[in-house]
């Protein structure tokens, strides 16, 4: 079958754990583009619990 693909992905799972919320967001961000939420998280701008 030629018209897909199968990706095989590994997950480090102690690297994963290591990582801040900021560190997540920010690589979130550099791929993605982000979000105003996100912007004002990293930014420390105080948030609601419903932003969080």
């Amino acid at each position: 079958m030629s018209n897909h693909y199968h990706i095989v992905l590994h997950l480090n799972v102690l690297e994963q754990k290591s990582l801040s919320m900021n560190e997540v967001l920010t690589r979130w961000q550099s791929l993605y583009g982000g979000n105003q939420l996100v912007t004002r998280h990293l930014r420390e701008e105080p948030m609601c619990d419903a932003e969080l």
